[in-house]
Parts: C-alpha cells; structure tokens; sequence
C-alpha cells in the first residue's frame, strides 16, 4: 500500500523524500561507527531499542508531511483544471452568443435585402447592401466539429452559415449583375453545402475553396472560372455543368457525375477523381496531373490537347475518347480501356503499360493513330517497377 502510494506521487516529491530518508540513515549509521568500538551485544540491543522509537515518529511524521503536500498538490490541480474548463465555457458562451448575434443580424440583413429587390424594378442591390454581406461572410468563420463517416469519427471545419447565406442569396432571384458583384467581393470558402440543391445556377467566378459539396447537385450549373480548390464534390451530380477554367486543384471528385460536363482548360492538379464519370464530356486542353484516376470513365469525352500528365490510369476507361494531341507522359495505362480511342499527334512518352503485346491490343481495339504510334515508340523493360515495360521514343 505505502508503495504503490509512493508511485502515485509526482518525481520531485519522491526524489525529496528518498534524500531525506537517507540523510536520516546517514547521520544514525555514523553515529553507528563512532560508538561501533566500545558496543556490546547488550549495549547494541539497548541502542537499537532508543533508535527504533525516534525513527518511527519520524517516519510517521516523514509519511504525514508528504501525504500533506500530495493532498496539496492535488488541490492546487483541480483548481487549475476547474479554471482552465470554466475558462473554455467562457470562450464558448462569448463564441455562442457573437455568433447568434451574426445569426441574428444576417436573418435581419436578408429580410431587407429581400425587400430591397422586391422594390426594385430590375431587382438590383445597392452597393451598400453588397458591402454588408460581403463583411457577414467575412465574419462567419467556419467551426470545426466531428462527424461519422463509414466506422471512423473525423474532424472537419466547415461554415454551416456561409452555405445558408449563399443558398438564401440566390433565394432572392436578384439581377445577375448583383449576384455577380457578390461573388465578387464575398468569400463563400469552406461553406458547408453537403446534398444543397444548386442545379442551374449561375456560380460563375465563385470562391468555394475547400468548400463541402458532397452529394450536392450542381447539374447545369454555371462554374465557369470558380475556384473549387480544396473543394470536396465526392459523390456532386455535376451533370452538364460548365466548369471551363475553373481551378479545381486537390479537389475530390469521387464518385462524382460529370456526364456532358464542360472543362475546357479546367485544371485539375493532385485531383482525385477515382471512378468519376466524364462520359461525352467536354474536356479540350485540361489540365489533369499528378491526379488520381483509377477507374474514372472518360467514354466519348473530348480530352484533346489536354495534359494527362504523371496519371495513374489503371482500370479507366477511354473507349472513343478524343486524345489527339494529349500529353500522356509517365501516365500509367494498366488495364486501361483504349478500344475506339483516338491517339493522333497524341504524346506517349514513358507511358507505363503491362502487356508486351500491346500494340497488336491496340489493332484490336481499333485505336485511331497506331501506325504513327509504332513509328515513334517502343517497348522497354521498366526497371522502376511501376510496370513491365515502358514506351521510349525511338529518337531519344
């Protein structure tokens, strides 16, 4: 029991308490040798008799000091542990009532912007009024909070307010040079929109940096020049949508629907776009590198002139896609469907592939520009092990 009350005390109260025991064992064992001559066994018996008893009230006294300064230790603790949380309860009631008041003030705002468009005749906003939501943006930080996805429990920050603020934005059906102004000036970055419903809306130039749009519905959508950087679609209905020279760099696009889509020159660096559909999409002089696309279906879309650069293209489909021009360079393309697809003026070099017999693959598939391509290319073992063989320009 004394010893596993000993462990519980903090070092330094154990390194006092053992210096003490010894310097207390100290001064009786040279007190020991200076009588050590002349003692007796009688004598030795009657010493140790008058030492036992100081030695254990100073023992006993030894254990109730350090059990006071334990008790003490422990009491200053809790009190630094109950400040601390009464501290962080402060913080979170001043943060809850500074966002109520914003809350407040923004359903306040919206009411009279919505009056405000209504009493006029093109339903235009002052620039006033464009102002003041541009600083209620401003001021609704995101908050991070935890959620469940599949068995693990993440932790993300995301602005609740800012999503309702933009979807109650274009509730008011104002005149596109306003909204235009808004977007502008006000940065909707990491609004939570999870599932919102934005089909046929006009996002054009929007800033939705690391924005949530999982599950959302952006079909038609005008995205043009948007900055999606960070943004995640994981699972986004973007059927039809217009994203030409929007910036969707590290954005996940998972799972996403891009059927008939428009992304000329989107740019799509560190993108993950594993088992997106672009079927018949519009994809001419994009940019996708260093991105993952393992089983993304490209069937029938137009990726001419697009870099695919760095791209590991292992299980994607490509059947009649338009490749003429494409830069492929140190693509992988493993069991990559390529049946219909058109590879004129398309560059391969260091391609990484599987299948040593894959130029007559390619007859078979009556892939468009294969004369061209056993011209300029042949196989070589690739000695990165990334795949068996690799495609090295004969004129290197």
């Amino acid at each position: 029991m004394v010893g596993s009350f000993f462990l519980t005390v903090p070092l330094w109260l154990r390194i006092v308490i053992s210096l003490m025991f010894l310097i207390s064992l100290g001064t009786f064992m040279r007190s020991w040798r200076r009588n050590a001559k002349n003692l007796s066994y009688s004598r030795v018996k009657t010493l140790i008799k008058k030492s036992a008893v100081p030695i254990g009230i100073f023992l006993v006294l030894l254990s109730g000091l350090t059990k006071l300064i334990w008790d003490f230790y422990r009491y200053e603790n809790q009190q630094l542990s109950l400040q601390r949380e009464l501290i962080d309860l402060q913080k979170e009631e001043i943060e809850a009532v500074r966002k109520g008041a914003w809350l407040s003030y923004m359903n306040q705002l919206l009411d009279k912007l919505e009056e405000e468009t209504a009493n006029h005749p093109e339903r235009k906003l002052s620039k006033q009024s464009i102002t003041k939501i541009a600083l209620l943006s401003q001021s609704l930080e995101p908050e991070t909070y935890h959620y469940v996805e599949g068995d693990s429990l993440k932790e993300t920050d995301y602005s609740l307010e800012r999503g309702h603020l933009l979807q109650r934005l274009i509730l008011l059906n104002m005149h596109a040079e306003s909204f235009q102004e808004i977007k502008k000036r006000t940065s909707f970055a990491k609004a939570d929109l999870k599932n919102a419903q934005l089909a046929s809306q006009d996002l054009s130039g929007i800033n939705l940096v690391s924005a949530q749009l999982k599950g959302a519905n952006l079909s038609k959508t005008n995205l043009q020049e948007a900055n999606l950087r960070g943004a995640n679609l994981w699972g986004a209905e973007l059927v039809e949508a217009d994203l030409s020279w929007a910036s969707m760099n590290r954005a996940n696009l998972a799972w996403a629907n891009v059927e008939g889509a428009s992304l000329v020159e989107t740019v799509m660096e560190g993108t993950d776009l594993q088992a997106a559909k672009f079927i018949k999409s519009n994809m001419h002089c994009t940019l996708i590198r260093y991105a993952k696309v393992q089983g993304t279906i490209f069937d029938g879309a137009d990726l001419s002139g697009a870099i695919v650069f760095g791209n590991d293209l292992t299980r994607a489909s490509l059947r009649g896609t338009n490749l003429s021009g494409a830069h492929f360079g140190s693509a992988i393309l493993v069991q990559t469907d390529l049946e219909g697809a058109d590879f004129r003026e398309a560059i391969l070099r260091d391609v990484k592939i599987n299948d040593e017999k894959w130029f007559s693959k390619l007859e078979g598939w009556k892939v468009k520009g294969l004369a061209k391509i056993k011209e300029t290319y042949e196989l070589r073992d690739d000695k990165s092990k990334t795949a068996r063989f690799y495609l090295k320009k004969l004129d290197d």
